[in-house]
């Protein structure tokens, strides 16, 4: 059997790029149709993302104006407590450095005079003139030996507790909010003594020289502590036949309230 090639060469070859221009054709538009969904896939999640994006904004400002109001009411808060430890503070007696006063006099050498007196937290700075420049050496000594009897209890708060230093009345000391009060004197020193508490709470401190012995009874504690600490002096000066200097010392504000 022998095969017939009825169609000329020629006519084969433009059914050849016939059928290739077919596939190229199908093959490109599949391929636009592809970028076209792919364009709109893209637009869709644009659109998308920007909706959430504006979504996750307003939560954000909402976030931010609820954050606002919370942090007015906790500076309104803050604000009301320092305002009660303020007033706590002034009923408990804290800060009241007029109970400092008597123990300078008492603490300072009689040929001494403050010239002037400032408190920063528990320090204090201070201008002074002596009558000479013996005058610094007791300064010194005497503060750094000046001792306190501190006495405390407890009581119901804002009584008081009368203080009595062999039979004489020396000061009372007001129970504070959480139910404690302190009081300090000036030590009675090496002689014999009695402490007697009344009013807020009851007892007695007594001191015996001849054992050293320091006996407590009742509901109040006693203990024997220095008032200052760190004294220090400079700038000494004269002033014709007086001396002028300056001091810093802290005080132990424990022993006072």
């Amino acid at each position: 059997m022998f095969d017939i090639n009825l169609v000329p060469e020629i006519q084969q070859q433009k059914q050849a790029q016939a059928k290739r221009n077919t596939v190229a054709t199908i093959i490109g538009a599949a391929i636009v149709g592809a970028v076209v969904v792919t364009l709109v896939v893209l637009g869709s999640l644009k659109v998308a993302a920007g909706i959430s994006l504006k979504n996750t904004q307003r939560k954000i400002d909402d976030v931010k104006a609820e954050s606002e109001q919370y942090k007015e009411l906790e500076e309104t808060v803050l604000s009301i407590e320092a305002g009660l430890a303020g007033i706590k503070s002034t009923i408990d007696g804290q800060n009241d450095w007029t109970k400092l006063m008597p123990h300078l006099e008492t603490a300072t050498p009689s040929d001494i005079q403050y010239r002037s007196l400032g408190i920063e937290g528990t320090t204090i700075t201070a201008r002074l003139v002596g009558k000479n420049v013996d005058s610094v050496a007791r300064f010194i000594r005497s503060y750094e030996n000046y001792q306190v009897l501190v006495l405390t209890g407890n009581g119901t708060p804002q009584e008081e507790a009368t203080i009595a230093l062999n039979d004489v009345a020396v000061g009372t000391a007001k129970v504070k909010s959480d139910g404690t009060w302190v009081y300090s004197m000036a030590y009675p020193g090496t002689n014999d003594f009695e402490v007697e508490v009344s009013g807020a709470a009851k007892g007695t401190v007594s001191y015996v020289d001849s054992t050293k012995s320091l006996k407590q009874d009742g509901m109040i504690s006693a203990r024997v502590a220095n008032l200052f600490a760190g004294i220090s002096t400079k700038q000494y000066s004269k002033e014709g036949a007086t001396v002028n200097f300056d001091s810093t010392f802290t005080v132990l504000t424990e022993a006072l309230w």
